[in-house]
């Protein structure tokens, strides 16, 4: 189906048996590697194109310029066509975590890479200056660029989703991990007035991608390329919870959550390791469908570390590893479940990238 994918068969395979707590063949591997700066290399377009190219280096550059922006995906799927790894060739609407402040009516910034937010709610009495808008400029121009991707990726590669925080992230996004922390002891009720509109504002930024966006293989990809089956599909940050105790998530940020794992068929959760003390609550969410753990060692525990957490995870959901080498993980797995796990790593260079995919197709599938 996809010119930039040859194995794609394979990989939907994998995914179901991976989402199904299962394994098809082997432990599904995605393997992420440099490939140069966003520099534009002229050689890689057709004459035509190379004038709509601008050569300039940097994310803030390209990302706001919707042909741009596809030629930049387009090259980086392009390089790894040939990687027979278990990624879902995605191009994402991202526009960073910030979007969905701007789509409530904040002010953003692109820089350095990602967009930024300014801590726009400086007094809980300006809650009603910030909600979903389908009319908003940033939900418009996100459209728009689904709908460029859309008719420009046929039979290459998949759109997916823009990026869009959880809800205790947007709520961060707008008062600050400072002053949030403060306000979960001083104001919870307005934490919880606000956070509903910010959920609103989720579920609204999202099915309205939705109405837009084509469905690959009976499911969907969201910005880091995660395909799962289901015609509507969701994924939460929950940064901000590595600051607070459980209780405080427990007794005023849980049910945020809950409420958009409700609404979705389907929601998996983007955990750093520096916030696994929060797993208990995150494992009671009702009907979750996988936790995705980040490594930011030595700010957080160390893979081996894990072992305990990962076990309890596995009881219950798919895990998602991101970020840790293949080393660290092949020294965690006589201990873990090989079943209902996918490998989401990097090497820095395209020939490391194949070697190990060819190592570990053999080793994984010896488990």
């Amino acid at each position: 189906m996809f010119q930039y994918k040859n194995n794609i068969e394979n990989v939907i395979k994998r995914y179901l048996a991976f989402w199904n707590k299962e394994r098809y063949d082997r432990i599904p591997i995605r393997i992420r590697f440099p490939v140069g700066n966003l520099q534009a290399n002229e050689s890689y377009f057709e004459p035509q194109q190379k004038k709509k190219v601008n050569t300039l280096d940097k994310w803030e550059n390209i990302v706001l310029d919707k042909v741009k922006y596809f030629s930049y995906w387009e090259k980086i799927l392009s390089i790894r066509a040939d990687l027979n790894d278990d990624s879902f060739p995605t191009a994402p609407i991202d526009l960073g975590p910030a979007l969905i402040g701007g789509i409530m009516g904040a002010d953003i910034t692109f820089a350095s890479g990602t967009s930024w937010g300014h801590d726009p709610l400086k007094s809980w009495e300006d809650i009603d200056k910030y909600y979903y808008d389908y009319q908003n400029k940033w939900m418009r121009f996100v459209i728009e660029m689904i709908e460029y991707f859309k008719i420009n990726s046929k039979g290459k590669f998949a759109v997916g989703l823009a990026s869009i925080m959880g809800p205790s992230d947007i709520l961060s996004f707008f008062r600050g991990p400072t002053n949030l922390c403060l306000d979960l002891y001083e104001y919870p009720d307005k934490i919880k007035e606000f956070g509903k509109i910010c959920v609103k504002a989720y579920i609204n930024t999202v099915e309205c991608q939705f109405e837009h966006l084509p469905r690959y293989f009976n499911g969907t990809c969201e910005n880091h390329g995660i395909w799962m089956p289901g015609c509507s599909n969701g994924w939460l940050s929950n940064d901000f919870s590595t600051l607070i105790s459980p209780d405080l998530y427990k007794n005023i940020l849980f049910e945020l959550d809950q409420s958009i794992v409700n609404h979705f068929e389907n929601c998996w959760m983007h955990v750093h390791a520096s916030g696994i003390h929060m797993i208990n609550e995150f494992i009671n969410l009702r009907n979750l469908k996988g936790i995705q753990i980040v490594n930011d060692y030595p700010s957080g525990p160390s893979l081996k570390d894990l072992v305990p957490v990962i076990k309890m995870i596995q009881k219950s959901f798919p895990l998602i590893l991101r970020k840790y080498s293949i080393e660290e993980i092949k020294s965690i797995l006589p201990e873990i479940s090989p079943d209902g796990l996918f490998i989401d790593t990097q090497v820095d260079s395209y020939e490391k990238a194949k070697d190990l995919l060819y190592k570990w197709h053999v080793y994984s599938k010896s488990l």
